[in-house]
């Protein structure tokens, strides 16, 4: 690729982005990432009942 190629395609990227008001919205990230925790301990505590019952 020749460098101008390169600084098309860079700058096509920038154009493209748009700002959004959602990614500050932490109302909606907290809940999202409660949401995802709660299976995953559900899982880990699985996971360490049945360690501590090989002991």
């Amino acid at each position: 690729m020749t460098h101008a190629e390169i600084k098309s395609i860079e700058d096509a990227g920038r154009s493209t982005m748009v700002w959004s008001n959602e990614v500050y919205d932490s109302s909606n990230q907290f809940a999202d990432i409660a949401r995802a925790l709660i299976p995953a301990l559900l899982i880990l505590t699985a996971a360490t009942a049945l360690l501590l019952a090989l002991l």
